[in-house]
């Protein structure tokens, strides 16, 4: 929001980079937005290839790009800012999605999902980032808390609601713990599959 506003301040001051004016107002007008981009006024053109390049390499990794790196994806790479945008909104998405599943079971179908959306992305410039980004998200959300309080499945998730304040849990019986034996090892080998496919794609 901030951003936008200094932007529309800068264009109500008559600066414009078409025209290449060089009044003060306009020179410091452009280094704020040079700044809002991450740039410095003295980066040289190797520098600003660097830069992109971290950029990319961060997309790769899944990670989630700043404000200013999309700021200057915007100005200096429309394409890659495109794919960028693409991607956190699917991040966003994704993150809704794993935040309202109600069990393990719901995050096993959620997996599955990103799988069958991946598979059918073959050929899109996009598919590498938004792959890398998929396994990254799901890593994180496996490990938190939050995962590992979840049931293991609906019918475990109406029973918790059910369950008294009773201080002695119930104890589970082994069919129980050889259930989630094998859930647990199916939800592994998807999450190490997920690996594989990004691994493959990223090679590309």
């Amino acid at each position: 929001m901030m951003d936008r506003m200094m932007l529309q301040t800068a264009k109500e001051s008559g600066y414009s980079p078409e025209k290449g004016k060089l009044s003060h107002e306009n020179t410091m007008w452009q280094k704020v937005i040079r700044e809002m981009e991450g740039l410095s006024d003295d980066m040289s053109e190797l520098e600003q290839q660097a830069y992109e390049h971290k950029i990319e390499q961060k997309m790769r990794a899944g990670k989630k790009l700043t404000s200013k790196e999309l700021n200057y994806l915007r100005t200096h790479n429309p394409e890659l800012y495109k794919i960028a945008k693409r991607v956190e909104v699917s991040r966003k998405s994704l993150r809704a999605k794993l935040k309202n599943c109600k069990s393990k079971q719901d995050v096993h179908n959620v997996i599955q999902g990103q799988f069958c959306s991946l598979r059918a992305m073959k050929g899109d410039p996009a598919q590498k980032y938004m792959a890398a980004m998929v396994q990254r998200e799901i890593r994180k959300f496996t490990k938190s808390s939050a995962y590992a309080k979840l049931p293991l499945n609906r019918k475990d998730a109406v029973k918790q609601k059910k369950k008294t304040l009773c201080e002695t849990e119930r104890e589970e019986t082994e069919e129980e713990v050889y259930s989630k034996a094998v859930f647990f090892n199916k939800l592994q080998m998807q999450c190490d599959t997920l690996s594989k496919i990004t691994s493959a794609v990223l090679a590309f």
